[in-house]
């Protein structure tokens, strides 16, 4: 419901999740894609819409995760309600606007893996926050020295259609207790 809204936002908010839409309803999705405005993307939102997704880009086929948000679920790196993570701040990124404030991120989600094992973030994306798997639930948990810290938030730019560049959050973290931290609420 409301969908149709998004031809007037400055803004498009994604926290979904395997949606499927129908022609009619991905069309307002699809068009602000090509309108150059920013993207804000939370957890789920890198795998939001699996079905249906008939955009087209230059002839390609666009994958929503991985072409749009630089990087779509591929697993959870953390062990699943058995990890939580701690944000850890990428030092070249320290004047980043998007990190003014920022020092204290921690969430009961775990970490998800957003490319394939053995590579990295896509060369068009800058991470701004790597997550470190802990080995429990709780703020003050060690690390698990088994899992390595991949990127939880960054940026990219995104370009549609159009040919106008729009700018994209995404931060992987982002379960309703993962915002009881006051380092995520100030990152997202």
């Amino acid at each position: 419901p409301g969908i149709e809204y998004l031809q007037g936002a400055g803004l498009m908010i994604l926290f979904s999740r395997m949606i499927t839409l129908s022609d009619e309803q991905i069309r307002p999705v699809i068009e602000y894609l090509d309108s150059g405005k920013p993207i804000f993307a939370i957890r789920t939102a890198n795998h939001g819409f699996l079905q249906n997704f008939p955009y087209v880009v230059n002839g390609k086929p666009v994958r929503f995760g991985e072409d749009v948000l630089g990087g779509a679920f591929r697993n959870h790196h953390g062990n699943w309600h058995q990890d939580s993570t701690r944000g850890i701040l990428v030092e070249a990124q320290q004047g980043n606007p998007i990190l003014r404030g920022v020092v204290d991120i921690w969430g009961q989600s775990d970490v998800y893996r957003t490319y394939p094992e053995g590579q990295a973030l896509p060369a068009d994306c800058t991470a701004l926050v790597y997550g470190q798997p802990l080995v429990g639930r709780n703020h003050d948990d060690a690390p698990n020295p088994e899992k390595e810290p991949l990127p939880i938030a960054w940026t990219k730019t995104w370009t549609g259609q159009k040919g106008l560049p729009a700018r994209v959050f995404h931060c992987t973290m982002g379960s309703a207790r993962d915002y009881q931290s006051a380092g995520l609420r100030r990152l997202s």
